[in-house]
């Protein structure tokens, strides 16, 4: 079945991310501002690191954390933003795979970077919102990483 397989992502370091980012941002003549590049770094370390990625359903995530009448925890939205620009960005086939519209993860990680941007008691406030306000940029560079880089790196 399709959810076990296991996405291949290679473990690199800080340097090797940043270089592939830059590479990708001058492809793709998009240029993010710091904080939204050490950010994607920091995602593509922390990512690198969880292979089991492609179980995640993120409708049923976001939709428990929005009615489970719990307070909403940052880190829990931070994943589905962060898991949504990933996919969107690095493996834009899973939308495909799983017979959702091409905007699905987009509109998603959107939505979970958008309520962190308005959440009163999140003290990366400005960062949410510029993650929400680029996350097409965001995703065009992603998208220019997997062109630039070899073909294993980023396969399902």
């Amino acid at each position: 079945m399709y959810l076990k397989r296991k996405i291949k992502i290679y473990s690199t370091n800080m340097s090797e991310w940043l270089s592939l980012v830059v590479d990708a941002q001058s492809k793709q003549s998009t240029y993010l501002c710091e904080d939204l590049e050490s950010y994607l770094v920091f995602l593509l370390m922390r990512f690198s690191d969880k292979p089991n990625i492609l179980s995640k359903v993120i409708c049923l995530e976001l939709l428990e954390i929005n009615y489970s009448g719990s307070r909403v925890l940052e880190q829990d939205l931070q994943e589905i933003g962060d898991t949504c620009l990933i996919f969107s960005g690095l493996y834009p086939e899973i939308s495909k795979k799983r017979n959702v519209n091409n905007s699905y993860y987009t509109e998603m990680g959107k939505t979970a970077y958008g309520t962190l941007s308005n959440h009163k008691d999140s003290i990366h406030r400005k960062l949410y919102g510029l993650l929400y306000q680029e996350f097409t940029s965001l995703t065009n560079v992603l998208q220019a990483m997997r062109d630039i880089s070899s073909k294993d790196m980023f396969s399902l």
